[in-house]
C-alpha cells in the first residue's frame, strides 16, 4: 500500500501538469493582436502602390468602392466595396481580411490573390486602407479583433 504522501505528490504532479497544458491551450487559441501598420509610412507606400496595381481598378483609387457597393447585382454578385472606412471592411477580423484577400469573394467577383501576392504585400494594403479609415473605425476594428 502506498504512502499518503506519495498518493498527495501524485495528485500535485497531475494537477500541475493539467494546469500546465490548460495554460497552454488558453495561450494558444487567442488571437495574436492585430498589426497596427497604418503608421507605418513605408508599410503604408507599398500599400498604396500595390493597391493602384491590384485593386484600385475594382475599389477605386481612394478605396471608395463602387456607389450601390450594397445592392446585388442581376448575376447576384456585389459590387465592391469600400475600403476607406465607410464600408464595412472594419467590421472584420484581420484575419478574415487576410483570408478574403487571399482567397476570393463568394459572393463577388473579387479574385483570389493568394497567387500573386504574399501576406507582407496584402498586410500593407490593409495598412494603406487602415490609414484612410476615421479614428473611430480603426478604433471598433481593433475591439472586434479584442473580440468585443
Amino acid at each position: 500500500m502506498k504512502s499518503n504522501s506519495v498518493i498527495r505528490v501524485k495528485r500535485f504532479n497531475f494537477i500541475w501538469v493539467l494546469l500546465c497544458l490548460l495554460l497552454l491551450l488558453v495561450a494558444c487559441g487567442k488571437a495574436s493582436p492585430p498589426l497596427d501598420l497604418r503608421k507605418n509610412k513605408a508599410r503604408v507606400a507599398e500599400g498604396a502602390r500595390l493597391f493602384a496595381a491590384n485593386c484600385a481598378s475594382c475599389h477605386g483609387a481612394e478605396g471608395q468602392g463602387h456607389a450601390q457597393w450594397r445592392i446585388k447585382k442581376a448575376d447576384g454578385n456585389f459590387h465592391p466595396p469600400p475600403l476607406n472606412g465607410s464600408g464595412h471592411t472594419w467590421h472584420h477580423k484581420q484575419e478574415w481580411l487576410i483570408a478574403f484577400v487571399k482567397n476570393g469573394s463568394p459572393v463577388g467577383t473579387m479574385p483570389a490573390w493568394k497567387d500573386k501576392l504574399t501576406l507582407h504585400q496584402i498586410e500593407s494594403i490593409l495598412a494603406w486602407a487602415q490609414s484612410r479609415w476615421p479614428e473611430w473605425a480603426y478604433k471598433r476594428w481593433l475591439d472586434v479583433n479584442e473580440g468585443n
